[in-house]
């Protein structure tokens, strides 16, 4: 190609984005100005961020907030657009930790960008534009971090703006990606983390082979939860792999991650960055009439020393009702015919003009003729930092690698949520609480 045609190929390119760009944009007329009373033709709408990061700032006349900082919106991120001030724009941050913050509004566009629009740029972009076009890369990967295209892509663009570090490692990640390989990181301690249901976060570490708290800090936090990450996953009788699809900002929590799941996995599981060394478990299943039956016995003799009046006692271990939260799971043990029972309530309560919550949770064994006892029983009232917690069962799995099996539970209570890790004692002791993660979705 000659160097006229790349010229006008180059132009022809400019002006296709630009026009992409203006047909995008924002009508800054249809934004009511703030303090102006709103209208059907100047109501709050529906916007979408155009470039790759764009902080949340704090009112255009006022003193920034000393703390906490505002967040940083992602390319294609929704917001809703509330009034206009200037050139700012007063918007909500869509999601579960939505805000409201100020940003400039043109960098905002009406519709949602699509991925096969953003790889279109780039490809139609000239190769000597490698500024634009590694924009355009990485916008691609932040809308789909899972895209193995989008991938590409980056690391084509690292590579032509002369990045070689960044590039190297990109293509590291996009291997790891293509053969699905778990990666361990260097100084990475060997980390546990739960997945309950879309929700991840770290759990503890294997050190010595024994449980400890993984408290990550945020450099590390970011790195198990980097896009595209690999993790075997095991527990609750599956194993496999699964790649995670980033971080997700969510109000009640600075340490989730958002899982995008491997094909047929399940929706609880351990994901570990070593492999795990037992990973075959039980597959729950739930509880026969016969054996809830054992339960509730064994719960109205847990709850008889509580003080509540009968008939709360009888409404948590009865008949289903909206104040009532329960869980029953079985789970098989290797050469016995009878499993290990699980059960969980949780009941709101007024009593004397006061509301509250009791929980209870009940773990039993069978033992040698057969019968059940109870090996873990916990009543919480209120009285502690979760408040009436109630513990759902996630999922059971060998986390230190001893050949028997933990249970993870999600605590929930008045103070948040945390996973905890139930265990067994030596021999064959009673099962306590181990190890606990800070409170919080």
């Amino acid at each position: 190609m000659t160097a006229t045609a790349l010229r006008l190929a180059s132009l022809a390119a400019l002006l296709a984005a630009q026009q992409l760009a203006q047909a995008a944009a924002l009508d800054l007329g249809a934004i009511r100005p703030c303090g102006a009373a709103a209208n059907a033709s100047t109501a709050s709408l529906t916007a979408y961020v155009n470039v790759l990061s764009a902080p949340l700032g704090g009112h255009p006349r006022q003193e920034p907030p000393a703390s906490p900082p505002l967040p940083q919106l992602k390319f294609g991120a929704r917001v809703q657009v509330i009034c206009r001030l200037g050139e700012r724009v007063q918007v909500a941050a869509s999601g579960d930790g939505a805000q409201l913050g100020w940003l400039r509004w043109r960098l905002l566009r009406r519709d949602a960008p699509v991925l096969a629009a953003v790889l279109r740029e780039y490809d139609t972009l000239p190769v000597r534009n490698t500024r634009q076009r590694l924009d355009a890369a990485r916008r691609a990967v932040a809308l789909a971090p899972l895209d193995l295209g989008a991938r590409a892509r980056l690391v084509q663009a690292l590579a032509a703006s002369g990045d070689k570090p960044a590039a190297d490692a990109a293509r590291a990640r996009l291997e790891e990606m293509r053969s699905m390989a778990v990666v361990r990181l260097p100084g990475e301690p060997q980390a546990l983390l739960v997945k309950d249901g879309e929700l991840v976060r770290p759990l503890a570490q294997v050190l010595e082979g024994r449980l400890a708290p993984l408290l990550p800090t945020p450099e590390a936090a970011a790195a198990f939860a980097d896009p595209g990450r690999v993790y075997y996953r095991y527990g609750g009788g599956q194993s496999g792999k699964v790649m995670l699809a980033g971080a997700r900002e969510l109000a009640c929590s600075d340490g989730a991650i958002a899982a995008q799941a491997a094909e047929g996995a399940p929706e609880n599981a351990i994901l570990a960055n070593t492999p795990p060394s037992r990973a075959a478990s039980a597959t729950p299943r739930a509880v026969t009439p016969a054996e809830r039956s054992s339960l509730a016995a064994m719960a109205k003799q847990v709850m008889a020393r509580v003080r509540l009046p009968p008939h709360y006692i009888l409404q948590m271990v009865g008949r289903d009702g909206p104040q009532l939260r329960r869980q029953f799971v079985a789970l098989p043990v290797p050469g016995n015919t009878r499993p290990l029972l699980y059960a969980a309530y949780a009941l709101d309560y007024v009593l004397e003009g006061r509301s509250g919550t009791v929980a209870l949770t009940i773990l039993a064994e069978p033992n040698d003729s057969g019968a059940y006892l109870a090996v873990f029983k916990d009543v919480d009232q209120g009285d502690s930092a979760a408040g009436g917690a109630f513990r759902k069962f996630v999922v059971n799995a060998d986390l230190d690698g001893d050949g028997r099996e933990e249970l993870v539970l999600a605590a929930q209570g008045h103070g948040g949520m945390r996973h905890e890790v139930l265990a067994r004692g030596r021999g064959r002791g009673r099962w306590t609480i181990a190890l606990a993660t800070p409170p919080g979705c």
